[in-house]
């Protein structure tokens, strides 16, 4: 349990401060995000990831204006899957954020490798946040009426779990890989 939210407060703290402060400067009130940690999931934790993601996406896209068409539709999801997140749709968040890790890792692969180091770390950022709220989400499985919903879920719905649980397990193999 305490694991998950040094976890929870590494990825706030790096992904978000570390981030901002590499491609903007800019430390001021960034950093005040990470200061207050949050319990897990929670709408105002969700928003900080979701916000986070997207101002790297708009970032990238003002870098890389031929993929802007593309990076609207990540933007998109993610507006979509915090929309949801919000109104406790918790169902349709779900195909919301797995939507959003499908189309950020298309990008990714359509982008390939020759980067500026600036793009670089924008994208490792945005993948930071949405590998955050992954783990946030996959957190909550064990809250009180998760359950039965995860067991009649249907196969899409099984689909789009398993999409947001390797993202989680991906996230939480780095963290198992740094911890001492």
């Amino acid at each position: 349990m305490k694991t998950e939210k040094s976890k929870r407060n590494f990825l706030k703290t790096s992904g978000f401060g570390v981030g901002s402060l590499a491609l903007t400067g800019f430390t001021g009130g960034v950093l005040g995000y990470s200061v207050i940690p949050e319990p897990a999931c929670s709408k105002k934790s969700i928003e900080v990831e979701v916000s986070t993601a997207i101002a790297f996406l708009n970032k990238v896209s003002s870098l890389l204006p031929g993929k802007a068409q593309f990076i609207v539709k990540v933007v998109g999801a993610l507006n979509d899957f915090n929309s949801a997140y919000q109104a406790g749709k918790f169902d349709s968040a779900g195909e919301f954020l797995a939507n959003a890790s499908t189309l950020f890792e298309q990008l990714i692969g359509d982008l390939g490798v020759n980067l500026n180091p600036s793009v670089k770390i924008a994208l490792a950022i945005v993948d930071a946040a949405i590998s955050a709220i992954a783990v946030l989400m996959k957190s909550q499985s064990n809250a009180p009426g998760v359950l039965p919903a995860l067991q009649a879920a249907t196969d899409a719905q099984k689909k789009q779990m398993a999409i947001i649980e390797k993202r989680a397990a991906h996230a939480e193999q780095l963290f198992a890989a740094i911890q001492p």
